[in-house]
């Protein structure tokens, strides 16, 4: 993205997207956004041989974001839904492992 890019983002919002890219390759699969959202702030969490991203999920309809994830299925991002929604805005997600329990 340019920089005249985040600034624009910066002063007058739009849209993001994340996207990942496997370690030692130059392409990046960017999250397909469902209609009326958009994904941001994304994480990237791997337990064992599970990997998952988690993401703020905005709606624009409600002008909030609530947290989802995806899971790494065969190297394919599967879109698993909203995990956390308040009545406020959630963005942000963190995810870490702590004697032998993993939390949010």
């Amino acid at each position: 993205m340019s920089i005249g890019n985040l600034l624009k983002k910066a002063v007058t919002g739009g849209d993001w997207f994340g996207a990942i890219r496997r370690v030692g390759t130059e392409t990046y699969h960017v999250i397909d956004n469902l209609p009326n959202t958009w994904c941001a702030d994304t994480l990237l969490f791997s337990d064992g041989d599970e990997h998952y991203l988690f993401v703020e999920k905005y709606d624009k309809k409600k002008d909030k974001g609530a947290i989802g994830y995806y899971k790494i299925e065969n190297g394919t991002l599967v879109n698993k839904g909203v995990i956390i929604e308040n009545s406020y805005h959630m963005s942000y997600p963190f995810v870490f492992k702590w004697n032998d329990g993993i939390y949010m």
